[in-house]
Parts: C-alpha cells; structure tokens; sequence
C-alpha cells in the first residue's frame, strides 16, 4: 500500500505541467489566479488522464458497436486522452 497510486500520480502531474506549458495562457492564468487550481487539476484528470487502458472480463453476454462480446471474454477499454 505505500507505492499505491505512485505510478498514476506521477504520470498526471507530468502530464499536467506539460499540458500547461502547451498551453501559456492557461499557465498564465493560473499564476493570476490561483483559487481556480483546484479546478485546473480536475481538468488535466479529465483531459490528460493518468490511465490509458483498462483490462476487463466480460461477466454477461453484451453487444459493443453491433459486436458480440460473449460472457467470459477478454475486454480491453482504451481511453481517448487529448483534448478533441
């Protein structure tokens, strides 16, 4: 339990510093004001998310997009990261 959540959190202030020095005026405007960094944080989890895939196992029957996905069946999600 000591290194829990090491990985994920590392990964997201990386992504987060780099996604700001993308974008300047949004660095900028962090610096002016800074009450708005708790929110500024929950963008970069939601926009540059820490996690790329996650691995499941299919416990019903279900469809996806018109495909099958039989109970029992490997699953992997992947999750689109970047702004559109």
């Amino acid at each position: 339990m000591a290194l829990a959540g090491h990985e994920t959190t590392c990964n997201t202030i990386g992504s987060g510093v780099y996604a700001l020095l993308r974008d300047r005026e949004q660095w900028r405007r962090l610096v002016r004001r800074p009450n708005v960094i708790t929110n500024a944080v929950e963008e970069i989890l939601r926009f540059e998310g820490p996690v790329l895939y996650h691995r499941r196992i299919a416990k019903v029957y279900a469809e996806i997009a018109g495909e099958a996905v039989p109970a029992g069946s490997k699953v992997l999600l992947c999750f689109r990261l970047g702004r559109p």
